[in-house]
């Protein structure tokens, strides 16, 4: 049985104290700023809204994640309304939800300083900040809803597991089973990360597994088959099989994986020379933190007192924050070596058939589901980009692991200079972070959709969507529009729907749904008005549409007429154009 350490009723509420004034002060400083106009927030308005409009996803809305989160999220907007804020306000529920997921999780697995420290962490570092110049890589407006959903249930499944672990029933490894489902029905590498941990938990843990693998399996397949009748109620069997799978009919589609944006964003592009740099990584943690180790060593063996103990180790965590905080260490690059240390530290914590404790099984679950979390990035880890919800449970096991699961385990009575060290390295790396974003991406001076439940600030791109929806809404409201190759917030702020499936003709949507399907589909719907976005695909490694995308590129060139031109200074010409023969009948 897990057995939280005692406390006084005043440390039991210092952490969580804490965790609540960092919440509400990040939520504060960075209110509305979250989402980016232009690129991939849009598609997380759009879909649901739509479906909420009664289309039915993969049949009017070509989409390739699961259906989990757009119909979750429609429900959302038929009950709450359809606004940017009911989205807002449901995610910060979600971050909730996480904080006090990773705080029982982690106190359960450590004590509640690594508990605090693993929440803190997720608050301060993931939920609401960016460090690019997109927007998007946050839990309040991600690019992506299956990510966020999908961790969130991953926890969730975490956390149930751990009641099962205490008290063990079909009934609850069953739940587990059917959370795992869910996860299924986001994203390929969530469930990907989770289910093996989860099934290898419960085997370890149970005389009899064979029953709790049955109920784990139930469980799981639950969740699809739901989505299967349901979906084939509106479309063949077949085509409801191909949504429910989502991603998984393209994870090892070559067209994709081999693109030069997912060969960059997992460092393959460069195997080598990144897998040097991670280990450099590795080894500059080994460097902060190998003098911590000896100067303990040396403590414990001389049996110092405890104010020679504290004086030495606050001595050495400020000096060595000093040296962080004074020289340009490539924060950037900093989380490279995450995989390699999960990957080495925890020996300590191998389950055998002496330590098959519920403690032991809950550490190794972690460790392995935050590596495994890790796979899309590989060779570029970052905290950073998709580093917001792929790398977040790497660096909260990490801090948990240095600042409390190794310490307990090894059953060192001292540990005060690397805890202070760690401790340390953390702070500055936060401030680090936190100061990168105020200095870079803090200031948005648009405001986009004043004054109504749509509105958030952007940076100058937000001027650019402004514009176009200015000059698109006095247009006849049943007019249609087709934003590409991307641009779909601008259908969702005006709201005119794209008239196809296809709302956004991006490489890898190009590639996924065939360039033939989407001319077809434009050529039996055309659109009234068409908005070409300038685009840099360079990340893609193509430098125009009609290089991956030249049939259709072709139709629009054929059907459509200049209309407007939006070029504000500094930023990518919008030009709209209107179809050349609007009363003819569609080919």
């Amino acid at each position: 049985m897990i057995r939280p350490e005692t406390t006084t009723r005043a440390t039991r509420w210092t952490g969580p104290a804490l965790i609540a004034i960092a919440f509400i002060a990040m939520l504060t400083w960075t209110w509305g700023g979250w989402p980016d106009p232009l690129v991939d927030f849009g598609r997380e308005l759009y879909v649901p809204w739509q479906l909420s409009q009664g289309k039915v996803l993969y049949r009017d809305l070509a989409y390739f994640n699961g259906p989990l989160s757009p119909y979750f999220n429609s429900i959302l907007f038929r009950v709450l309304g359809v606004s940017l804020r009911t989205l807002v306000l449901a995610n910060i529920a979600t971050c909730i939800a996480m904080v006090v997921m990773i705080w029982k999780i982690f106190r359960l697995a450590g004590d509640r300083v690594s508990a605090t420290v693993a929440a803190l962490l997720f608050v301060t570092l993931f939920m609401t900040t960016q460090y690019v110049s997109i927007g998007n890589y946050n839990w309040i407006t991600p690019y992506s809803h299956e990510l966020t959903h999908g961790i969130a249930l991953s926890f969730a499944a975490i956390l149930s597991l751990i009641a099962n672990l205490k008290q063990p029933s079909p009934l609850r490894v069953g739940f587990v089973g059917l959370l795992l489902g869910m996860a299924f029905l986001t994203k390929p590498e969530v469930f990907i990360a989770i289910a093996p941990p989860i099934v290898i938990a419960v085997i370890i843990t149970r005389q009899r597994a064979s029953p709790s693998i049955v109920a784990v399996g139930i469980g799981a397949l639950i969740p699809p088959i739901i989505s299967i009748a349901l979906l084939s109620l509106a479309m063949p069997i077949d085509q409801a099989l191909h949504g429910t799978l989502g991603g998984w009919n393209y994870v090892f589609d070559p067209r994709i994986t081999k693109l030069d944006f997912y060969r960059a964003s997992m460092g393959t592009d460069n195997a080598s020379g990144n897998s040097i740099r991670s280990l450099v990584q590795l080894a500059a943690y080994l460097a902060a933190l190998g003098p911590a180790v000896v100067i303990d060593w040396i403590i414990l063996k001389e049996r110092a007192s405890r104010r020679v103990r504290i004086i030495v180790a606050a001595t050495y965590a400020i000096a060595l924050a000093i040296v962080l905080w004074r020289f340009d260490i490539g924060w950037h690059d900093v989380f490279r070596g995450l995989p390699f240390l999960l990957a080495i530290a925890p020996f300590a914590f191998i389950v055998t058939r002496r330590h098959r404790r519920p403690r032991s099984v809950l550490r190794s679950t972690l460790i392995a589901f935050a590596l495994l979390l890790t796979i899309k990035l590989m060779l570029a880890v970052r905290i950073y980009h998709y580093g917001f919800a792929l790398v977040m449970p790497a660096l909260l096991v990490s801090a948990a692991l240095l600042v409390s699961w190794i310490p307990l385990r090894l059953k060192f009575r001292s540990l005060a200079t690397v805890q202070l060290a760690i401790g340390a390295v953390l702070a500055v790396t936060v401030f680090k972070y936190l100061q990168a974003y105020h200095l870079g991406y803090s200031f948005k001076p648009a405001l986009v959709a004043r004054g109504s439940a749509d509105e958030f600030r952007a940076d100058a791109m937000g001027q650019l969507v402004n514009e176009v929806v200015d000059a698109l809404k006095p247009l006849p409201a049943d007019m249609t529009v087709a934003v590409v190759p991307q641009g779909v917030m601008i259908n969702y702020l005006t709201g005119k729907a794209n008239p196809t499936p296809f709302f956004t003709l991006m490489p890898p949507e190009v590639l996924m749904f065939g360039d033939d399907k989407i001319v077809a589909a434009y050529r039996t719907h055309p659109p009234d008005i068409l908005v070409i976005v300038a685009t840099d695909l360079g990340e893609y490694g193509f430098r125009a549409m009609d290089e991956f995308a030249p049939q259709t590129t072709a139709w629009f060139r054929a059907n459509y007429q200049p209309m407007r031109s939006i070029s504000p200074p500094g930023l990518p010409p919008v030009t709209i154009l209107r179809r050349a023969t609007p009363t003819a009948s569609p080919r």
